[in-house]
């Protein structure tokens, strides 16, 4: 009986620390990875056969629903940032799977030789493109453009961006914030 008890409370830690973790990057990543995160989860999380709940809840079966808290457009918090409970130099706050490998694969080099990154913007469809004010034929549309901040040595990190061969668009906003795609060389 204690065997499963141990077992469940490592679980229950498990999927604590997880979401933690996704909390910790939502508030760190600027309001467009907000934006980003907001709209994953409404498609996540939206009632079957397209309607909606109210905002911030989901139902499960059997259940009462779960509230999910909302951070809103205003809130501007930079907190400190801990060891990526991830396993790595990289913390995923919009989906990485929809990302072409030469962009992926720059973010994670970049997470282990020059600093922690937290990648804000990946993939994103026309009408979310619309709302964060994208470029109409953003790369973002097909999953060739990423967004994130280098939390470290991001004059390095620029450098290894420009010197990529497989990079076009390199653009630093400052603070470490990098808009990186596979598009035509051009820095602007």
């Amino acid at each position: 009986m204690s065997k499963l008890l141990v077992s469940c409370s490592s679980k229950a830690f498990a999927v604590f620390a997880g979401c933690l973790a996704l909390i910790v990057s939502v508030l760190a990543a600027p309001s467009t990875a907000r934006a980003d995160t907001a709209d994953y989860l409404s498609r996540s999380f939206a009632a079957p056969g397209g309607g909606s709940r109210a905002e911030g809840q989901t139902k499960r079966k059997g259940s009462k629903g779960v509230q999910v808290a909302s951070l809103g457009g205003g809130y501007e918090s930079k907190p400190k940032l801990g060891p990526s409970l991830s396993g790595g130099g990289v913390t995923w706050v919009a989906s990485s799977g929809c990302l072409n490998s030469t962009l992926r694969n720059a973010v994670h080099s970049i997470g282990s030789q020059h600093g922690r990154v937290v990648v804000s913007s990946t993939c994103r469809n026309h009408a979310h493109n619309r709302r964060v004010g994208g470029a109409p034929k953003s790369h973002h549309l097909t999953g060739n453009a990423v967004d994130f901040r280098v939390h470290g040595n991001y004059g390095a990190a620029y450098a290894y961006l420009r010197s990529h061969g497989g990079l076009g668009g390199v653009k630093h906003y400052g603070g470490g914030l990098f808009h990186v795609d596979t598009g035509p060389k051009r820095s602007w």
